[in-house]
């Protein structure tokens, strides 16, 4: 019996390409998502709080989806 099946799992080709076009998808939502960080920061900060606390927790949470994947597709 195998020890590792995940990296089984993550040899699979079908597998790794959903994940890699997840992954590129995200970093470009990621990038998109900065920028309209930034743009509200220099507008008015207290005026969009609600929006920036909002990009801010979904920046959050891609990171950890961008960092989960490159770890998996890494493991391959």
């Amino acid at each position: 019996m195998n020890e590792f099946p995940l990296t089984e799992l993550a040899a699979s080709f079908p597998l790794r390409s959903v994940l890699g076009a997840i992954l590129f998808l995200t970093l470009i939502i990621w990038g998109l998502m900065t920028a309209a960080l930034i743009f509200h920061w220099r507008r008015s900060v207290f005026k969009k709080r609600v929006m920036v606390l909002a990009e801010t927790s979904y920046l959050v949470g891609s990171l950890i989806i961008i960092a989960a994947a490159t770890a998996f597709l890494a493991a391959a």
